[in-house]
């Protein structure tokens, strides 16, 4: 089962619970909604970590001069760049540049995505051979 798989079961057990809670005794609707209110913490946490699996949009990306972003190019090794605005790019302290132009998968061989955090699944070979910057 995928994040969005969760997602749908949970919002389905909401649903049916406010649907079949008037229905029940007492007691049942008590222990009902107290269930609902866990379904309903799950939900946000599960639509958190989906919104953070997602990489940031050129949009979001441009917001962040100065900001450390992890960068997962098509080819190379995924690691810390900084964003710079003013030269449409972000950057390494080992000099490593991608452009803004670039962005995104659409790209075969040069492409890249930027993520604010480092995602907790990546699906990258040389993610072993990470490279890291000082901290902001």
């Amino acid at each position: 089962m995928n994040t969005q798989e969760a997602i749908a079961y949970f919002e389905d057990a909401v649903r049916e619970s406010d649907e079949i809670i008037s229905d029940c005794s007492e007691a049942l609707q008590t222990e009902l909604t107290e269930q609902r209110g866990h379904f309903v913490v799950a939900l946000a946490a599960l639509r958190a970590q989906q919104e953070r699996e997602n990489p940031l949009t050129l949009k979001e990306l441009r917001q962040m001069n100065g900001e450390p972003v992890w960068i997962i190019p098509n080819r190379g090794i995924a690691k810390w760049y900084l964003v710079d605005v003013a030269n449409d790019c972000c950057s390494t302290c080992d000099m490593d540049v991608v452009d803004f132009e670039l962005y995104g998968p659409q790209n075969i061989s040069y492409g890249w995505l930027a993520y604010d955090h480092k995602p907790e699944t990546i699906n990258d070979a040389n993610n072993d051979k990470e490279a890291t910057c000082p901290e902001k």
